[in-house]
């Protein structure tokens, strides 16, 4: 995937707050937006899962799509949010490298 400079510079953000989480106490995240303590939505204070969804699609590490009623134009109960793996390894082998 080809990254832009918003892409880059939110995956830095996201690099930046990881490393202030590995700080703390150790502990393994969920990245599918949650609301429980463990969800790394969460703990990167994203109370909406949507903000949470577009942030992620703004770093490239995720593919968003809802499906939309045509007739009543409401949103469906269809949401797919798809982690995009190879992004996810390239952000971690940034970010391993990034540590002290």
């Amino acid at each position: 995937m080809q990254l832009n400079e918003t892409m880059m510079r939110a995956r830095n953000l996201l690099l930046e707050l990881l490393l202030f989480l590995s700080i703390g106490e150790s502990c393994w995240y969920t990245i599918n937006g949650g609301a429980d303590e463990y969800s790394l939505a969460r703990r990167l204070g994203f109370f909406m899962k949507d903000d949470y969804y577009a942030f992620l699609v703004g770093t490239g590490l995720v593919s968003y799509t809802c499906t939309v009623n045509p007739v009543t134009t409401e949103r469906e109960k269809m949401e797919k949010v798809q982690i995009n793996r190879d992004e996810w390894n390239n952000l971690m082998i940034e970010y391993k490298s990034n540590e002290v």
